[in-house]
């Protein structure tokens, strides 16, 4: 990996390089903190449903639990995928099990896109909650399914493309004033 790295180094200007190389690993950084909370929140939905599924007796509630931790990697159409199999399985148990599944599903998708996943990819990826909110549907409406997978770690990594090859392009403190703003509402603790 690290000779293809510096083998497509190589092909930018030598002035360019050292910045590429500053971005590179903080921007791999980003990616890295993206991967643990998609992994923190399709772990999440997965306990959660295999909570709810074995409460409710529906057969197969750990096979329905990794198929709805799977799922959760697809903002929105991961919900459907996810929750289809629950239903057809629990309407074999009885109409009300299937209602119920659909209601906590439900709920839980709430909870997830509009709590969990704002505060999880906020934290990990520095951003606002309103920003994730908002780069996930601009992203999932311009680009499908895959726009809204890949947006999170691409909105995070603006600071580090303007901090690393923006600055000299923007007015003298702006870099500054988002840095500050970055901390004051991501405090280190």
């Amino acid at each position: 990996m690290e000779r293809v790295y510096h083998w497509l180094l190589a092909f930018l200007p030598e002035v360019h390089r050292k910045k590429a190389g500053e971005a590179s690993v903080e921007i791999a950084t980003v990616v890295s903190s993206y991967m643990l909370g998609q992994l923190i929140t399709s772990l999440l939905c997965g306990v959660y449903v295999f909570t709810i599924l074995s409460i409710l007796h529906v057969p197969n509630a750990a096979l329905l639990a990794v198929i709805a931790g799977v799922f959760d990697i697809l903002p929105l159409i991961g919900f459907f995928l996810a929750i289809i199999p629950a239903l057809i399985v629990a309407v074999s148990i009885s109409p009300v099990a299937a209602v119920l599944v659909f209601v906590l599903y439900g709920a839980y998708h709430l909870v997830e896109s509009y709590f969990i996943v704002p505060k999880v990819y906020g934290d990990r990826l520095r951003l606002s909650t309103l920003t994730v909110l908002v780069s996930c549907m601009a992203a999932g409406l311009v680009a499908g399914v895959v726009g809204a997978i890949a947006i999170f770690p691409i909105v995070a990594s603006y600071p580090i493309i303007e901090k690393i090859w923006l600055r000299r392009h923007l007015e003298a403190d702006t870099v500054i004033k988002h840095d500050q703003i970055d901390a004051e509402e991501h405090p280190v603790h």
